[in-house]
């Protein structure tokens, strides 16, 4: 069982989400426009998007985003975040070779061995949705914890994370397309929707004091 990080949530997940980016716009627009400025340069993606879930979880501990704050989380998670993003990375290279070498192949089983690789990619990556959120719950930060514990959470309620994966990643998709949401508040909000759920998810199977 977790301990107790998280303030109690009255509201439904999505009211509350809606809620509080609204009443927050401005600083949380601020912040994304910076994750965004610090994504470009590759090299700053993995502390910038730590950051961004460092300011939602400061919010469930009922203190107001800012752009200090953000800048805390960066420094407070600079290296954990940058040791998962070369794990997070090797494993992607690895697989995208391996969804080249099959695709290449016109034999049914390179074409099953296709299949069963990228399922185990977006199982992967939704699972990696729940890393930063979990990291933050622990009394003490450890990579391999929070990816277990991000792990059984999917394998827990499958269906659910499902769900909120492919409405996430479509809000994803259209806001990248459309450019600007992307660039002002789609990531901000997605991280405040993941720390959301985790703890609503948490709570609902009483693993959270």
């Amino acid at each position: 069982m977790l301990p107790d990080h998280a303030t109690e949530q009255s509201q439904p997940l999505l009211i509350r989400l809606v809620s509080d980016v609204y009443n927050w716009l401005v600083p949380l627009t601020a912040i994304n426009i910076l994750w965004f400025l610090m994504s470009m340069t590759v090299v700053l993606f993995p502390p910038a998007t730590a950051g961004l879930f460092h300011v939602a979880y400061r919010v469930t501990r009922s203190e107001g985003p800012t752009i200090r704050e953000y800048f805390a989380g960066i420094r407070q998670w600079f290296w954990i975040s940058w040791i998962w993003g070369l794990l997070v990375g090797a494993f992607l290279g690895v697989a995208a070779l391996a969804l080249i070498f099959y695709s290449a192949s016109a034999t049914p089983i390179g074409t099953f061995l296709f299949a069963i690789t990228a399922i185990l990619v977006a199982f992967f990556l939704l699972t990696q949705a729940f890393f930063f959120p979990y990291l933050m719950l622990q009394e003490k930060p450890v990579i391999r914890v929070a990816l277990r514990n991000a792990l059984f959470t999917i394998l827990a309620d499958p269906f659910r994370m499902l769900l909120h994966g492919i409405i996430l990643l479509a809000v994803l998709i259209i806001s990248v397309l459309l450019v600007f949401p992307f660039v002002v508040l789609t990531p901000v909000t997605i991280a405040f929707w993941l720390m959301y759920l985790l703890l609503d998810w948490l709570k609902r199977h009483e693993l959270l004091r």
